[in-house]
């Protein structure tokens, strides 16, 4: 999983240049990688 995880972080990173467009993109992955971190797949 982090093997993947840590193939998607740049994918994510990039598609969020933009801040203020993608603000709720950014809540939603963020509260997905806190989910990760909690159950110890991810971190």
């Amino acid at each position: 999983m982090g093997q993947a995880m840590s193939k998607l972080y740049p994918m994510l990173a990039h598609g969020f240049n933009e801040q203020e467009c993608d603000a709720p993109a950014q809540v939603q992955a963020r509260k997905l990688l806190n989910k990760l971190q909690a159950e110890g797949l991810y971190g």
